[in-house]
């Protein structure tokens, strides 16, 4: 039997069709997934380069979270602006990658750096709720003035031990300041860190310092009336102090160290009083 060169073309041609030949399919598109952590309220710039193999990159959406107020895309490099948000906050983008059916899935991780100071402030608290409560701090500074006024003979015995008495807390206001810090202590554990916002923490530590404020109040009180005028065998400068003023704040909170107006930190962040004050070095350990 012949065959025909037409017969052969038409049989190359449907082996081809069925498979026959060189393979030439295209593989399937994939998403690469990408993470990064960013600050809040700042303009940021992410290098994809990586993930983009060194091509450059487009957004294949335009975002429509509000946490991002601008965005624009330059090479493989994304820039961005944040807005303040409450909590951490994930934004997500798709990008596409240029002369590629591939895809870029950038999950941007917005911290809540605002809080994340707001928290420190308020671990350190919590560690110095002893001190804090029992008025320590306050209470020794009255302590060592009457002390001074008494050993000069510039006040009677009976008002030393009547001042030094009517400095701590009395058992109405440490109640109300115990429960401050359980309430506080309670909504922020230390496993939580990083998760809570500003508008949970503020209220909580704001009423903690109102119950601190309010234990101290006597001792500020005490603290006032002191004065050496007159004194012509000592006279120690009263440390200027009022309630609602707390210094150093994420260290251990005080009224007086970190204070401007009683010293200053050297260039090893040591606390020195100023000459002025220097009696008060001895009771500040």
């Amino acid at each position: 039997m012949k065959t025909t060169t037409s017969a052969i073309a038409l049989a190359a041609l449907l082996m081809t069709g069925c498979g026959g030949g060189s393979n030439s399919s295209t593989p399937d598109p994939k998403t690469i997934s990408a993470l990064r952590t960013v600050a809040e309220a700042a303009p940021q710039t992410l290098n994809l380069n990586s993930e983009a193999g060194g091509r450059a990159v487009t957004l294949a959406e335009q975002p429509d979270d509000a946490v991002i107020t601008s965005i624009s895309v330059a090479g493989s490099e994304v820039t961005l602006q944040t807005a303040d948000v409450d909590r951490p906050t994930v934004v997500d983008l798709l990008l596409a990658i240029e002369g590629s059916r591939d895809r870029i899935a950038l999950q941007v991780l917005v911290e809540n750096t605002s809080a994340a100071s707001l928290e420190s402030q308020v671990r350190t608290v919590l560690d110095s709720r002893n001190e804090l409560l029992n008025n320590n701090e306050v209470v020794r500074v009255v302590g060592l003035l009457t002390n001074a006024q008494y050993m000069t003979l510039q006040i009677t015995d009976s008002t030393r031990a009547s001042m030094i008495a009517s400095a701590p807390p009395c058992a109405a206001e440490l109640a109300g300041a115990i429960a401050a810090f359980k309430a506080l202590e309670d909504a922020c554990p230390s496993d939580k860190q990083g998760e809570l916002s500003d508008t949970e923490l503020a209220p909580l530590q704001a009423a903690v310092q109102t119950a601190i404020d309010n234990t101290f109040s006597n001792a500020v009180t005490a603290l006032n009336s002191i004065s050496f005028a007159g004194n012509s065998t000592i006279n120690l400068s009263v440390p200027p102090v009022t309630p609602t003023t707390f210094y150093n704040d994420e260290r251990l909170p005080s009224r007086f160290i970190g204070n401007p107006a009683l010293g200053e930190f050297d260039s090893n962040d040591n606390w020195a009083f100023d000459a002025e004050f220097d009696h008060l070095q001895l009771i500040m350990q």
